[in-house]
Order: C-alpha cells, then sequence, then structure tokens
C-alpha cells in the first residue's frame, strides 16, 4: 500500500507547524521561568530591605528613647530653673519696692 504524494506533503507540512508551534511554547516557557526567577530574586531583596528598614527603625526607636530622657531631664532643669527665676523676682520686687521704684513709683517720690 502506498501513501499518496499529496499525503506525505501534507503530514510534513503538519509536521513543520507543529515544530513550530512547539519552538514557540518551548520560548514562552522559557520566558515565563525567567520572569518567575526575576520575581523570586526581588522579592529576596525586598525581604533584604525589610529586615533592613526594621532594624533601622528599631535603632530610631533606640534613639528617640535616649532623646526623650534627656528632655525629661532639661524639662525638670528647666522647673527648676522657673523656681529660681520666680524667687529672684520676688526678691528684685522687693528690692524695688523697698527702693521706691517698684508699680510705676518713682525714686524718692
Amino acid at each position: 500500500m502506498k501513501i499518496p504524494l499529496q499525503r506525505i506533503d501534507s503530514l510534513e507540512s503538519e509536521a513543520a507547524r507543529f515544530h513550530q508551534r512547539f519552538e514557540l511554547v518551548d520560548a514562552r516557557l522559557s520566558y515565563l521561568t525567567n520572569a518567575v526567577g526575576d520575581l523570586s530574586q526581588g522579592q529576596r531583596e525586598l525581604r533584604l530591605d525589610i529586615r533592613e528598614l526594621r532594624q533601622g527603625m528599631g535603632q530610631l526607636r533606640d534613639q528617640v528613647a535616649v532623646l526623650d530622657g534627656r528632655v525629661t531631664a532639661l524639662d525638670g532643669k528647666v522647673t527648676v530653673l522657673d523656681g529660681k527665676v520666680d524667687a529672684v523676682a520676688v526678691q528684685v520686687l522687693a528690692i524695688a519696692r523697698h527702693l521706691g521704684i517698684a508699680d510705676g513709683a518713682r525714686p524718692g517720690g
């Protein structure tokens, strides 16, 4: 039994089309594989960046806590100085009254 020449040509054409489709699918699969690899690498880099940011935030929190302690200490010192200034103001007012220059009064009169 002979296979007609036309049928052989048809099978060869079909095989060529199949081969082209196969190469296209293979190229797309390679592209997708590379894309997944790139995404995976990007994800790893993003995780490292997030880890570094968290560490940086921890350090910043520590620094803020130290600065907060310093501000609290300075606030205490300012409160003490305010008390001293108030005491001195009372003394200055007493001296001014003694000299007759307090509350709008003029010396000597």
